[in-house]
């Protein structure tokens, strides 16, 4: 009986294989692996009415010898189009390479396009069969994605390269983050909420040196972040705020802070915990406010100053200054924030985690209740520890 049921199958397979025409375009074409050109970053920019795509990739130079492989060549390529379905297809015609995007790692959205409507220069990344949701997404801020990958890459530094390192940047910096393509379709289509994306800009390259290779015209860096609502950009958490914006919403790491000790000398602290209460304050129905309680814990790293900063009274001195400090950034991201007119510190989260019932009654009117909402803050800064620094240099 199962060998009744299969020939039907088998006889249609073998007619697809063996028919000529259109029916061949049931089954994938084939091609060498050295017919393709893997696609690390692609950028979107608005352009006119329609979109202008850049690729960058990378491909290797021959060294001569047989089977041998060369330094890597960086390529990048800008075609525009109405869709980018098309632009990106159009490529194909310039190019002795077809471009495959099933290894791409970013996606750059420049300002204007994030600008117009987000959602909809993300349409084809989340349909088509060879790019993937796990691709991380940045916003160009002030400029389009096609100057910064043009800016930042010679023949023999790849960009991608600069933007992997901003994950371990974030580790030591809580300066910002990384944010997938499919974690950012679910922040898009999120109630009550702004979707917040990782900001990157250009800028010049005077502080560095490049021995034996070519010195990009600008470097690609961390610039705070987007703020989406309503698909589109509509404002920047500038550099200065990413390190709180991490702290409400409970993402920060390691993070350095430099306070003045009351010599007025600086005092370089590293701050790693951050343990974070959340309360809130009804009226009834009616929630008239929010409180954060948050204790860090903090190590001394560097001391520039002689004055003794190991007694109770200059370690209070510290303390109390990094907490103020700390402080007044969260105020600000969460001012700017109600400023902006959407929940963008993820409060309507905590709000329904600590009062789910009372959370329904109020969740569509969330955008009004926001930004009136009393956001007091306290934080606690408490230094565990100095490393092998224990007493002033000239001391030992």
């Amino acid at each position: 009986m199962i060998r009744k049921a299969l020939a039907p199958a088998i006889i249609a397979v073998a007619a697809l294989l063996f028919a000529g025409g259109s029916a061949l375009r049931f089954f994938p074409y084939m091609s060498e692996i050295s017919d393709f050109e893997v696609v690390q970053v692609i950028g979107i920019d608005k352009k006119g009415g329609g979109v202008e795509v850049t690729l960058m990739a990378d491909r290797k130079k021959s060294s001569g010898g047989e089977g041998g492989e060369g330094m890597g060549v960086t390529g990048v390529m800008s075609f525009d189009g109405p869709t980018v379905f098309e632009a990106i297809n159009k490529m194909n015609i310039y190019s002795d390479r077809r471009r495959h995007l099933g290894y791409v790692d970013f996606l750059l959205i420049g300002e204007s396009a994030a600008r117009d409507d987000l959602e909809k220069y993300l349409d084809f990344f989340t349909r088509d069969y060879e790019t993937r949701y796990s691709m991380d997404v940045f916003i160009v801020r002030g400029a389009t994605a096609k100057d910064l990958l043009r800016k930042t890459v010679t023949a023999n530094r790849n960009v991608a390269d600069v933007l992997m390192n901003i994950d371990e940047s974030v580790k030591a910096l809580s300066n910002s983050r990384m944010l997938r393509l499919i974690d950012l379709v679910r922040m898009l289509s999120e109630p009550n909420t702004a979707a917040i994306v990782p900001a990157i800009t250009y800028k010049n390259t005077s502080f560095a040196e490049m021995i034996g290779a070519e010195k990009p015209e600008k470097a690609a860096v961390p610039d705070g972040f987007a703020f989406i609502r309503d698909h589109r950009l509509t404002g920047y958490y500038g550099d200065e705020l990413a390190r709180a914006y991490n702290t409400i919403t409970g993402r920060a790491h390691a993070s350095p802070l430099s306070v003045r000790a009351s010599d007025g000398q600086y005092t370089a602290l590293e701050l790693l915990q951050y343990d974070i209460g959340f309360d809130t304050y009804w009226d009834g129905g009616t929630l008239t406010g929010v409180s954060y309680d948050i204790t860090i814990s903090a190590n001394l790293t560097e001391q520039l100053g002689r004055e003794n900063v190991f007694t109770k009274r200059e370690m209070g001195i510290l303390e109390a200054r990094a907490a103020e400090r700390i402080r007044d950034e969260l105020k600000a991201v969460a001012d700017e924030s109600a400023r902006l007119g959407r929940d963008g510190i993820e409060l309507a989260r905590r709000v329904r985690m600590k009062n789910p019932v009372k959370w329904e009654a109020i969740a569509d009117d969330w955008d009004e209740i926001f930004p009136e909402l009393d956001v007091k803050i306290d934080v606690e800064c408490v230094i565990s520890r100095s490393y092998d620094l224990r007493e002033r240099m000239d001391s030992r």
